[in-house]
């Protein structure tokens, strides 16, 4: 196992938390965020699974029927059993107060943005959401750079999962997208010529040179 780049990244953490935010469809307003978190183990691998977190969000906003039929959530769902915003990220900071060295992966930047949406006037909002932003990885990005110059070609998570051999789960439902997300990590990071050979599969035209230098 070599993956100079990502060791650079994740090396040095003591938990690699993966997240995966549900938003509505036109203002992107978080409605529900998934996590579960790991102790690092070895070299880039996962260690002990720590805990799995899931809450529905409340919004004042249009969720929007495209969103509501590819995850379920609607304004009554909201209203039975969503929470508030900060309540949320207070519930999370709480899971993650123990442990200092935390890394964030998640898959696409959109995550980051309705991570936004949490800062309130309370300052502690604010602090917390640019913690998690200090230490986001964007595992899409990091695939798209491997793949490509300009960073425009990245398989989607479900594509992932089959060229990994990872059991799909409930698409657009946080805690499973995250999940997901944590076991191609694991796949991903067992053997570097392995994955090589996946993602070459996977677009042939691809510069090996390059793909080993930013792996």
């Amino acid at each position: 196992m070599s993956f100079d780049y990502l060791s650079k990244k994740i090396s040095d953490k003591q938990v690699l938390i993966f997240l995966d935010l549900e938003g509505t469809q036109f203002s992107h307003t978080p409605i529900e965020i998934g996590m579960v978190a790991y102790l690092k183990g070895d070299g880039l691998f996962l260690g002990e699974k720590l805990f799995t977190y899931q809450s529905y969000i409340n919004t004042n906003g249009r969720i929007g029927k495209v969103v509501s039929d590819l995850t379920g959530i609607t304004k009554e769902l909201l209203l039975n059993k969503g929470k508030s915003k900060t309540i949320v990220l207070k519930e999370i900071i709480n899971l993650l107060r123990a442990y200092s060295k935390k890394k964030f992966i998640a898959y696409g930047e959109q995550d980051l943005k309705m991570l936004r949406h949490f800062i309130t006037e309370e300052s502690f909002t604010s602090d917390y959401v640019n913690h998690i932003a200090k230490n986001y990885f964007d595992f899409h990005l990091y695939l798209a750079n491997l793949i490509s110059k300009n960073k425009s070609i990245s398989p989607s998570l479900s594509k992932l999962t089959e060229l990994f051999d990872v059991p799909k789960s409930h698409a657009h439902e946080s805690l499973s997208d995250a999940q997901m997300l944590a076991d191609v990590y694991q796949e991903f990071v067992k053997d570097e010529s392995t994955t090589i050979n996946k993602i070459k599969s996977m677009y042939s035209e691809i510069d090996e040179e390059r793909l080993r230098k930013f792996l």
